[in-house]
């Protein structure tokens, strides 16, 4: 959208009524939809209305962007919210994953019986196995760089002689 502005010899500005239109019906629009130039007609249309105000989440959620929309992370949120988080079956087989969110490297710490296997399996938001760790009985602590993953949310799952004891998320933000 183009506008001809004159600067008139008072030096006041001139816009024509049906451009005053255009100008405020992009201002009115969810930006998330009409991008950028919805704040620059914002911006002009404060020379006509000054107090004028945007409420961008009650604009966007009735066009259905936002909020239960069609937002950029939905799907995602979606999986993260079906999770659910399985509690302890043994109250002495907690574990840690810190720190998190994570860069290059998380720091597991656990406690497991003399002859128990351990594992800590990382999966992207699709169920993709990225990285298997393991988690011997005789170490309380295991270091593990992270170094392969990408930025992003995913879903950790500790496992106890093939019995899932605990899912939960890990961001990774570098």
């Amino acid at each position: 959208m183009f506008f001809k502005i004159w600067v008139l010899p008072n030096g006041m500005d001139s816009i024509t009524s049906e451009e005053i239109e255009q100008i405020n019906a992009m201002a009115i629009q969810c930006p998330y939809i009409a991008g950028n130039g919805v704040y620059k007609a914002r911006s002009l249309n404060t020379m006509f209305y000054p107090s004028k105000t945007y409420n961008d989440l009650n604009i966007c959620n009735y066009n259905g962007v936002y909020k239960g929309g069609v937002g950029l992370f939905d799907d995602e949120q979606r999986i993260i919210d079906s999770l659910k988080s399985t509690k302890y079956i043994n109250s002495e087989n907690k574990i840690k994953v810190y720190p998190n969110p994570a860069n290059d490297q998380i720091t597991i710490s656990y406690k497991i019986g003399e002859y128990d296997n351990a594992e800590l399996i990382l999966e992207d938001m699709w169920g993709r196995i990225l990285q298997h760790i393991n988690l011997p009985s005789y170490a309380q602590t295991v270091n593990t760089q992270l170094t392969a993953l990408l930025p992003g949310i995913y879903i950790y799952k500790y496992i106890i002689n093939g019995n899932s004891q605990e899912t939960g998320k890990l961001i990774i933000s570098k």
